[in-house]
């Protein structure tokens, strides 16, 4: 296996160096990808403040949102963090000077979601408690968010208001979670790697957030959710971004309703293969049985053979018509289940 080269800072370290800016990180991380690429290098350096910047923040963040301990409360020691950010660090530039990207829609986002992946994978080796999951009511960094806008929502239907307002920071934070979120469940991009443009990107947002307020303040609000404020926003910008890649780019968006691929049975929804078989059993479980079995049937799912609509009606005495009024309804209920157990 080919190693990383190590990670080497381009200064020695100064006691009482002030650190580099948050909101400079980024373009930070991006322009010295665009350098090592333009010079064809594997690597590059970083000084002691900017590597010091970039491991404040992404600890704090990893501490914010519930990372940094498992399920029982127990956490990684100081050395132990700092090894494995380093580490890595240390992959994900040499993967940035490689393809000259990076894997996710922001380079801060890339190295959030590897190293809270290594942060967990070595808290589950460490210690013999289970990894936090669906099961565990604080897990998941959209808890806080869904608190904070509940609050809200909260406050400006007890005074009857039509809206309420969100300060600088607290915007800016609900927006990078959704964009690192969607990121994660690869919704920012089509199958041909076209990325939605930024600013796009950040209208999007703002028009959809300032409707849901709107909506959420009247008391629209899904009982359905487990967290309704945070996976409504999630999933309309889901929406809005497929839409606004196919308007762009012409991304020829594959829907499930598709007619074209009624029969002898649709294609496949992406989601499926974007889950874990046990994740799939258990949003099929939660379905009421007919939808379950329809969509079994449909997708040869639990070893079944795909039906037409024809032969599923005839197996559960339905008309082919009722099938086919049924199979939507209950994939996008278990969509909206799955993208649940998924945050």
């Amino acid at each position: 296996m080919k190693s990383n080269p190590q990670l080497r800072l381009s200064v020695p370290l100064t006691v009482g160096q002030a650190p580099l800016p948050t909101e400079d990180l980024e373009t930070l991380l991006v322009e010295k990808t665009k350098g090592c690429v333009d010079r064809s290098e594997p690597f590059f350096d970083l000084s002691v403040a900017q590597y010091n910047a970039l491991k404040e923040y992404l600890i704090s963040w990893l501490s914010q949102y519930g990372y940094l301990e498992d399920a029982a409360g127990n956490r990684l020691w100081e050395d132990q963090l700092d090894a494995i950010f380093e580490k890595s660090l240390e992959r994900r530039i040499a993967k940035w000077c490689e393809t000259g990207k990076s894997t996710h829609y922001l380079f801060l986002a890339d190295l959030k979601v590897a190293t809270g992946s290594m942060v967990e994978r070595a808290l589950h080796k460490a210690y013999p408690t289970p990894r936090r999951g669906r099961g565990d009511p604080h897990y998941g960094e959209g808890r806080p968010f869904e608190d904070m806008l509940a609050d809200k929502v909260s406050q400006c239907q007890q005074y009857n208001q039509e809206f309420f307002d969100l300060s600088g920071e607290e915007y800016n934070a609900l927006k990078e979670h959704m964009v690192l979120r969607l990121d994660r469940n690869n919704r920012l991009e089509d199958a041909a790697e076209n990325v939605i443009p930024l600013d796009l990107l950040e209208a999007e947002f703002n028009n959809v957030l300032t409707y849901l307020i709107q909506r959420w303040c009247r008391g629209k609000v899904s009982p359905s959710l487990d967290s309704p404020y945070t996976i409504e926003l999630y999933i309309y910008l889901e929406n809005k971004i497929r839409a606004i890649l196919k308007k762009v780019y012409g991304t020829q968006d594959i829907d499930i309703y598709a007619p074209e691929l009624e029969e002898p049975y649709y294609e496949r929804p992406a989601i499926f293969d974007e889950v874990s078989p046990l994740e799939l059993q258990e949003g099929l479980q939660q379905l009421p049985d007919r939808e379950r079995r329809v969509l079994e049937l449909r997708f040869g799912l639990n070893n079944t053979t795909p039906l037409t609509l024809e032969q599923i009606g005839q197996e559960l005495d339905l008309s082919r018509e009722r099938i086919q009024q049924i199979e939507p309804k209950a994939l996008e209920r278990l969509r909206i289940l799955l993208i649940q157990g998924r945050y």
